[in-house]
């Protein structure tokens, strides 16, 4: 599959208020229209931060779905999410 929209998850506030950094390390389940169907956490930093990247995958990424013969199929990408705090 490709990336086709991949918008960051929100930072969750009281991480962002301690200056907490983290990642999320997760396999994707895409179906052949490129919509996400699971989200397995790998990894994550902490729970917050996990719970984040789970939402805004299930409701906002799309992909371009894999092919297999010109066929587009369900496939699985493995990612990861970082988050990094910066003062804005």
């Amino acid at each position: 599959p490709q990336y086709k929209l991949t918008p960051q998850p929100e930072y969750p506030k009281e991480l962002a208020r301690k200056r907490i950094n983290g990642q999320v390390h997760v396999r994707i389940q895409i179906d052949a229209n490129g919509i996400p169907t699971g989200v397995e956490i790998v990894s994550s930093t902490h729970p917050a931060f996990a719970k984040a990247v789970n939402e805004k995958i299930m409701e906002d990424w799309r992909f371009s779905p894999a092919k297999s013969d010109n066929t587009p199929v369900a496939s699985t990408v493995t990612t990861t999410i970082n988050f990094k705090y910066s003062h804005q």
